[in-house]
């Protein structure tokens, strides 16, 4: 035994953060999944905590509407029309995902975050919560010609 009374032989295994890909049918029948559990974790960072807590807060709000109406099997339905805007926020991250992080475009993009103080701001930005994906994603395409010369290194007068 170890100093916490676990057994030292005791196989310890973690589970993979499922990326970007939330569930379509975040539940079934009287069972609704919020967080990790319908896969709603942000594709760029690995955050998953704000989406845990607003996907509980919008689970339970399906739930009693469902119950208010007397149709406890709605619930799901309620639940996956007010999960609509953290879904396309993960769309528009997965979209932004392979802008940064894909084959060449990773390169292109430390290239440009080197070269643009508005790249790293917006960045940082998006980080700290203050802009959202989509956003970011259309300032990206704004500057996405300049953005792939940088990644396959090509000069350019901008």
């Amino acid at each position: 035994m170890s100093l916490l009374d676990v057994p030292s032989d005791l196989r310890i295994k973690g589970q993979y953060l499922p990326f970007g890909q939330a569930r379509k049918r975040p539940g079934r029948a009287n069972v609704l999944l919020a967080g990790d559990a319908a896969w709603l974790v942000d594709p760029v960072t690995g955050e998953g905590i704000a989406y845990a807590l607003k996907s509980g807060q919008l689970a339970a709000l399906a739930a009693r509407d469902a119950l208010a109406r007397h149709e406890p099997a709605a619930a799901l339905m309620l639940y996956r029309h007010r999960l609509r805007p953290i879904l396309n926020a993960m769309r528009h991250a997965n979209l932004v995902r392979y802008l940064l992080y894909w084959g060449p475009f990773q390169r292109g993009f430390v290239r440009a975050a080197r070269g643009s103080g508005r790249l790293r701001h917006d960045y940082m930005a998006l980080l700290g919560g203050n802009l959202e994906y989509g956003d970011l994603m259309w300032r990206l395409l704004r500057r996405f010609p300049n953005y792939i010369a940088r990644a396959t290194g090509i000069k350019t007068n901008t």
